[in-house]
């Protein structure tokens, strides 16, 4: 097949790691599968004369076209003024990429089905593309982008657009399966597919080796969160939870806490361990390569993910393909994944008591890591391409004529 993956959510020269679970899927279905495939990432614009603001400064220094893992992937800029008219950013998206998707087609690559991510903007603008170009269009949720999205009286009959446009849907969660339904989708064009992990990148590791390549001492007892550092994501429920066992139990059980990434939270974030007393607990290590989050899986006692809204969380799997343990947020498939006191503890969604008591339990529990990593290594990246493979062939036989 030749596919067109369309979606923002792509790493580029500024942000490597942005959307970086697109890219190995889309890395898959080319290398495992053997497809031909380009991705249109369209970047928002906004006039000159508003100030750059964070992650916008570096997004207007990403280059038109680049070459990422043999495929080649083409920015297009879309106007997109930072949270104003929200309605109107799909719209707007395709408009930025019409023109480079039908440049595509003119110079040969007559791309059989469109494979978009995120079901708004990008999913609403793969749509009206699609419509268009004749192209049959296969749309894959995430979490936020249903969970988060439906909710906004703008936004909600544009999601269901989505749902009863598109060729086939892809969720990665039941319950995203479930807000499809809901949304006005038929029950027979949704496929239920999570994320898999890159087995060559998470791995286990002895932990006294992990923590001395980090230079920790093998007498603390050390919990990690991975992901972007805003609310949605719950650091600041883990810092509540520590909050909670106190300033002193903290130390003298020698319990620290690694936050990685980065994020609008980060300073908030901040001021609620300097206000807590947590210079010498919490350690804010920034965004870091997949190689690097390895080995802090691998040096800790435990990974915390205390989201509210999640689709299939890709930090979840990584740690567990480690080894490590997960205390986890009833969110998403969180609950599908995993076992009380085989591979992590579950609890109820911005409930901090209840993390503080995981923490603890988690912290004491006699765990087997090499069980966990075991069977946390049986989802690859390859097993989800011939899952997605088999849906795209799909739409292209029920192809809208």
């Amino acid at each position: 097949m030749k596919i067109l993956t369309f979606t923002k959510l792509y790493p580029n020269a500024q942000m490597p790691l942005h959307g970086i679970f697109v890219a190995r899927r889309v890395i898959a279905l080319a290398k495992e599968c053997g497809h031909q495939i380009e991705v249109i990432a369209p970047i928002p614009y906004y006039p000159p004369f508003l100030p750059g603001i964070g992650e916008w400064n570096q997004l207007k220094q990403v280059p038109s076209i680049e070459e990422q893992n043999t495929v080649r992937v083409y920015h297009p800029r879309y106007f997109n003024p930072p949270k104003i008219g929200m309605a109107k950013y799909g719209q707007w998206m395709a408009q930025g990429s019409q023109a480079t998707m039908t440049r595509l087609l003119r110079n040969g690559f007559s791309f059989d089905v469109i494979d978009a991510h995120f079901v708004y903007p990008d999913g609403y603008a793969a749509i009206k593309l699609g419509q268009k170009l004749q192209r049959p269009v296969v749309i894959t949720a995430r979490g936020s982008d249903i969970t988060r999205n439906k909710h906004f009286p703008q936004i909600r009959p544009l999601l269901s657009e989505v749902m009863r446009s598109a060729t086939q849907l892809i969720a990665v969660s039941e319950e995203l399966r479930d807000n499809f339904i809901e949304l006005g989708a038929a029950p027979e064009k949704i496929h239920v597919i999570p994320n898999g992990i890159e087995i060559e990148a998470f791995y286990p590791t002895l932990q006294a080796d992990a923590r001395k390549r980090l230079g920790l001492s093998l007498e603390e007892r050390w919990l990690v969160s991975v992901g972007r550092l805003d609310r949605n994501k719950g650091q600041w429920l883990i810092l509540e939870a520590l909050k909670k066992i106190g300033l002193e139990a903290l130390r003298q059980r020698r319990i620290r806490l690694a936050l990685i990434g980065q994020g609008e939270d980060r300073e908030h974030l901040a001021s609620i361990s300097r206000s807590a007393g947590f210079d010498d607990i919490v350690h804010f290590a920034g965004q870091l390569p997949p190689e690097e989050i390895c080995t802090w899986y691998n040096a800790a006692n435990a990974k915390i993910l205390a989201s509210s809204r999640e689709g299939s969380p890709n930090v979840v799997l990584e740690a567990l393909a480690c080894g490590t343990p997960v205390i986890a947020s009833r969110a998403g498939r969180n609950a599908l994944v995993i076992e009380e006191e085989t591979n992590g503890l579950l609890f109820p969604i911005e409930d901090a008591q209840a993390l503080k008591l995981a923490i603890l339990h988690a912290l004491e529990f006699q765990w087997d890591r090499e069980q966990i990593a075991q069977r946390g290594q049986q989802r690859s990246w390859a097993t989800v391409a011939k899952e997605v493979e088999r849906v795209l062939r799909l739409a292209i036989k029920n192809k809208p004529e």
